[in-house]
């Protein structure tokens, strides 16, 4: 049974999914607003403007998703990370730099007695996300 990151933004949704899918190597398959509710249907103030739902589907079949949170009940994610796997160190590389762009590193990219590479940061979008590069072992 697969299993998917779904993602709450604070009005910064569409931002970070577009980003990501560059990042990630993804392909965006929903960018959804509030607008496309159905009438009748709750909506939150400026929802036409938030994204109700979004979607990237992954190189390697798997997805992220994503929405905004209606206004003053977002909670930035506090202990939970998204792990990517990159397959090598170069490749890792590239996506945690781009990551932390405007963001925090938490712990540098490097090689760890597990894996060529390993490392934590927040985004700017205040996503927390996990690097390592992949291993059989």
């Amino acid at each position: 049974m697969p299993l998917c990151p779904y993602l709450f933004f604070d009005g910064t949704c569409r931002a970070a999914m577009t980003a990501y899918a560059e990042i990630l190597g993804g392909t965006v398959e929903a960018m959804e607003t509030y607008a496309k509710a159905p009438p009748g249907e709750p909506r939150p103030e400026g929802g036409d403007t938030l994204i109700m739902h979004a979607s990237i589907r992954l190189a390697d079949g798997s997805w992220l998703m994503a929405s905004d949170d209606w206004p003053g009940r977002y909670t930035p994610p506090a202990s939970t990370h998204v792990l990517v796997t990159p397959p090598d160190a170069e490749t890792a590389r590239r996506a945690f730099d781009r990551l932390a762009e405007g963001g925090s590193v938490k712990m540098a990219l490097d090689k760890t007695f597990w894996t060529e590479g390993f490392g934590t940061l927040v985004d700017r979008w205040g996503t927390p996300w996990m690097i390592m590069v992949h291993s059989d072992g």
